[in-house]
Formats: C-alpha cells, structure tokens, sequence
C-alpha cells in the first residue's frame, strides 16, 4: 500500500522521485510512513509543499497513510523497488556505516537526530 503513496506524491510537479518506507517501533506493535523525496531543481521542501503532500495523501488514502516523517534526500539512485528494502533497513536498524548506496549514511543519520 505504501506505493499508492509514491503515486499520489509524484503527481506533484515539485516532486522528481520519492520512496515510502513503513517504520516500526522499538516494540513493533506500531509504524510509522517515512516519505523520502527527491525534489525537482529549483523546489524545496517548504511547509506549504508538506501540507499540500499530506493533505493529498489524506485525502486520496486516508489519514493512516499520511507519513509522520518527510525528509528531502538529494537523489534516489535506483528504481523504488530497488531502494525500499535497503532504507526500510536503514530506519530500523540501530546502527548504519556502509553501503552499496551511498545516500542512505546520510539517510540514516537525519533519522538519529529526528
């Protein structure tokens, strides 16, 4: 499901690609969405451009859906099947040092200081 999410964020003409990850726990009784994007040149991630993302998200799926975490990456550099399962990695595991892609240090960093 978390796809749909991709789709409604990428109809945005500020949004160039972008990856849903779900986020468990410490306990794994819950998650959370976690929406990475990568911005088209010239687009930041400002509040109007947040809220208009999670109120179409809302609004297309429901409120379940709406990530609690938006994070503007620079670049995806593989396909979003590709990238899911390393950054569903990244935002669950404790401890983060090397990887085939590169952006997720960065990725997994931001998620320490959140």
């Amino acid at each position: 499901m978390l796809e749909f999410i991709s789709i409604s964020v990428e109809q945005f003409k500020e949004v160039a690609d972008s990856v849903c990850v779900a986020q468990k726990n410490i306990s794994a009784t819950d998650e959370r969405v976690v929406l990475f994007l990568k911005l088209t040149p010239s687009y930041e991630a400002n509040d109007d451009l947040i809220n208009r993302l999670k109120k179409a998200i809302r609004e297309q799926l429901s409120p379940r859906h709406v990530p609690a975490i938006i994070l503007p990456i620079q670049d995806i550099p593989v396909s979003q099947a590709q990238a899911t399962k390393p950054i569903q990695h990244v935002v669950q595991g404790p401890s983060y040092t090397n990887s085939y892609y590169p952006f997720l240090i960065s990725v997994h960093n931001q998620r320490e200081e959140s």
